[in-house]
């Protein structure tokens, strides 16, 4: 898999090319395999580089990225799915929010 994940790294030619390889040479770095978030990350940058996204804004590339398309998944999950599939950097995001409520 990461084998996989680093030939379409070296193919990355989005606006943000740069910027996703030097965060998952990072990431991979500080020892992380780093697998499913670098092929999504490279899956934004094909969205990028499409044709009909290359005259858009940040603003708009993320409103277009955010919008469901026909392929994604449109049901409910549950809450032990979720967390099944947690990654580390969710999992630091979800606990500070857990500590935010119970100080108020």
């Amino acid at each position: 898999m990461v084998d996989a994940v680093m030939t379409k790294q070296d193919r990355l030619s989005g606006p943000f090319s740069e910027e996703i390889r030097g965060f998952i040479a990072f990431k991979r770095d500080s020892g992380s395999a780093y697998t499913t978030a670098a092929f999504a990350l490279c899956a934004f940058d094909r969205f990028c580089a499409m044709p009909k996204n290359r005259g858009l804004s940040l603003q708009q590339l993320a409103e277009a990225w955010v919008i469901p398309g026909p392929c994604t998944l449109r049901c409910s999950v549950s809450y032990t799915h979720l967390r099944a599939h947690e990654t580390p950097e969710h999992l630091v995001c979800r606990l500070l929010l857990e500590k935010k409520k119970k100080k108020k």
